[in-house]
């Protein structure tokens, strides 16, 4: 398990130790789905939410050729990208994209993008 998730993990069990946090797999997608309407609703509102499109990503970052670059992306020690999900009781309840901007200078640049979780778990 790489840093950041490490200290994300270490800051939800100050919080509540029901919860887990792991990487997305594709088998989270249906969860995924009724996850985001909850979360964005007046967003989608807006915008509209086509459940096709994500299913159609999901498959590309994690198909066959997905898998293959996000591994040699991860032996070479670069993950621009990372996927999180906060889980309870085995349902998912939140997620999370921490964008790696790499080293800049001294430091070392990570990014959250995009966080969402649904109602009934927020601030617990």
């Amino acid at each position: 398990m790489d840093t950041r998730a490490k200290s994300v993990r270490n800051l939800v069990k100050k919080t509540n130790a029901q919860v887990s946090i792991r990487n997305f797999r594709k088998s989270d997608l249906i969860d995924l789905l009724n996850l985001l309407p909850m979360c964005f609703t007046k967003e989608f509102e807006i915008s509209g939410f086509d459940p096709d499109h994500v299913t159609h990503m999901v498959n590309r970052g994690y198909g066959n050729a997905g898998r293959l670059i996000r591994g040699l992306l991860w032996l070479a020690g670069r993950e621009p990208m990372k996927f999180l999900v906060a889980e309870v009781d085995g349902k998912i309840v939140g997620t999370a994209i921490v964008n790696d901007q790499g080293k800049l200078g001294t430091y070392h640049q990570s990014w959250l993008t995009q966080i969402s979780e649904e109602e009934e778990s927020r601030r617990k």
